[in-house]
């Protein structure tokens, strides 16, 4: 993931749980990656992230 960060590669992590993606989320920020999280908790939010997801950096 630390190869793809420093290029701007944007990264779709899909999981099968939210407790799942909240690990992958902690793993992330240790690791000082910048990312959201998209868990279907608050469709707004997670509908402007859709919105920019693909841009590079």
């Amino acid at each position: 993931m630390q190869e793809l960060h420093h290029r701007g590669q944007p990264v779709l992590l899909g999981t099968s749980s939210v407790k799942e993606s909240e690990i992958y989320s902690m793993a992330l920020l240790h690791a000082g990656i910048p990312h959201n999280l998209l868990n279907a908790k608050s469709a707004v939010k997670e509908a402007e992230m859709i919105a920019e997801a693909g841009q590079k950096g």
